[in-house]
């Protein structure tokens, strides 16, 4: 089951793996965020007995943080039961998704490629705009968004996500399986502030690592203060009781089960 072309009905993802890092002491918000990232192979033979997929993103805001005010710009990719792989880039400010390979300035990529996200937004208002390059094909598009909900810039994350879904009723669902998607690196991983300063990765405030039925099934390493790596995947038949996802870091540590 994969995301429609423009749907109000995805959650904020639930299931989170990567780095996040929370807004200086000093008051200072964040007011953009970017990082590069190459498509990583899924695995695919033997076709799995479901759909699987996975989403790669660079983003702000989302979590425990600021829960409702979720922006964020990457890749969704799915591995259908025939083995077929299929990638497309997205933009999602809580609830609406985008696909923007249809529509104007139409972005295609495939695994291998190499992908650059920017996200930039005014602190505490209802615009923002996302730019992705691929950067293998010296390709790009850039969508400005509105929302009713405004950027808080709390958070900047750079994740490898099990997207949820929204049930008519509003229940949350997980998709049916994570794709295995061996490892994925963000690199050049940095965010500005609105007082001018840029924030890297070298002291990264929350680690999110996935867990089901209290196996962990990604896991998360930084390197040089601008990269992270994120490796796993092959999750099948996840259901909301059974995942986990596990923040880590100084003085913010907590876990939240689904």
């Amino acid at each position: 089951m994969s995301p429609p072309r423009t749907s109000k009905g995805l959650s904020a993802d639930l299931s989170w793996s990567g780095v996040a890092v929370l807004r200086p002491a000093t008051g200072e918000r964040f007011t953009s965020v970017s990082g590069e990232f190459t498509i990583p192979h899924l695995a695919h033979d033997p076709p799995p007995p479901e759909e699987r997929h996975v989403a790669f993103f660079v983003g702000v805001d989302g979590s425990g943080h600021e829960p409702a005010s979720l922006l964020n710009a990457g890749i969704f990719c799915t591995v259908d039961t025939h083995g077929a792989v299929g990638c497309y880039v997205f933009a999602h400010w809580f609830p609406e998704w985008i696909r923007l390979d249809h529509g104007p300035d139409p972005l295609e990529v495939v695994p291998g490629n190499h992908i650059e996200v920017v996200v930039q937004f005014a602190l505490d208002d209802r615009e923002g705009m996302v730019t992705i390059k691929n950067i293998s094909k010296g390709t790009e598009t850039t969508r400005r968004m509105q929302n009713a909900t405004p950027v808080k810039g709390a958070q900047v994350e750079w994740m490898v996500s099990l997207p949820t879904f929204l049930n008519p009723d509003g229940s949350i669902y997980f998709s049916s399986g994570l794709a295995d998607f061996g490892e994925v690196t963000f690199t050049h991983c940095y965010a500005k502030t609105d007082k001018g300063n840029t924030v890297d990765l070298s002291k990264p405030s929350l680690f999110y690592r996935i867990y089901s039925e209290g196996s962990k099934i990604t896991d998360v390493n930084t390197s040089g203060g601008r990269a992270v790596s994120v490796s796993g995947g092959g999750v099948r038949g996840v259901q909301v009781s059974s995942l986990t996802v596990k923040y880590q870091g100084p003085g913010e540590g907590h876990i939240n089960s689904h």
